[in-house]
């Protein structure tokens, strides 16, 4: 197994940002942990055996952090054919670490001439921009507007899809999962938008966070 690459950007990073302490240890250990591709078996048994060997971690507090984790949009999850359940780490090729292309200053901190922000260009056109405006503002945590103008972008979407969009959200802000805790579940809409969370196909029992598994998503997990 390759090292992994910790950028110091993680410092300023919204994402990790709202991780509790534990969540982000958790999250770097998961990190050194996954295979070549990023996978790693969800089970909390599994997790808790090779991210904390030589400590005791509770089943619920690994669900717990996995659900904040993929609230941040750090993780997705994926069940495999046979039915098994695993976690990926998003933007994978990010944590990746080539050693045939390392240079001594990818190792070594040094003094980096500060330049001026660019002025940030949109990339959507005058009726995309509209559209966009009417999904933020129904979107519930508006953080990262810029991530989620770029998502939103990829997508094209007309007035129909963007009515779909909005529908999907107004349907989510119901459900329990997105009203608990002040809202500490609702993704980031970049993420939402990135997952195609409008497609979730939500049953009775599902809170709308992973559409793969039932309630808040990690009850039907191996143990």
């Amino acid at each position: 197994m390759p090292d992994r690459l910790l950028r110091e950007s993680i410092r300023i990073s919204e994402s990790i940002n709202q991780l509790s302490a534990f969540e982000e240890t958790f999250f770097y250990r998961l990190i050194v942990s996954v295979d070549d591709r990023g996978y790693f078996d969800a089970s909390p048994r599994a997790l808790s055996k090779t991210l904390y060997p030589l400590k005791d971690v509770r089943d619920c507090q690994i669900k717990d952090t996995l659900r904040k984790l993929s609230s941040a949009g750090l993780i997705q999850f994926f069940r495999r054919e046979d039915g098994k359940l695993f976690v990926r780490l998003t933007n994978w090729d990010w944590y990746q670490y080539d050693h045939s292309t390392a240079s001594h200053a990818d190792t070594v901190d040094t003094p980096k001439t500060k330049q001026a922000a660019k002025p940030r260009i949109s990339k959507l056109s005058e009726a995309m921009k509209k559209r966009f405006d009417r999904f933020w503002a129904v979107y519930p945590r508006k953080i990262g507007k810029g991530k989620a103008e770029d998502s939103f972008a990829k997508y094209k979407p007309d007035d129909e899809l963007t009515d779909i969009m909005i529908q999907a959200v107004e349907v989510a802000k119901k459900t329990k999962e997105w009203k608990e805790d002040g809202g500490k579940y609702i993704p980031y809409p970049s993420t939402w938008l990135n997952q195609r969370r409008w497609e979730d196909e939500p049953t009775q029992n599902d809170t709308g966070r992973f559409h793969t598994l039932s309630s808040r998503g990690l009850e039907d997990w191996d143990g």
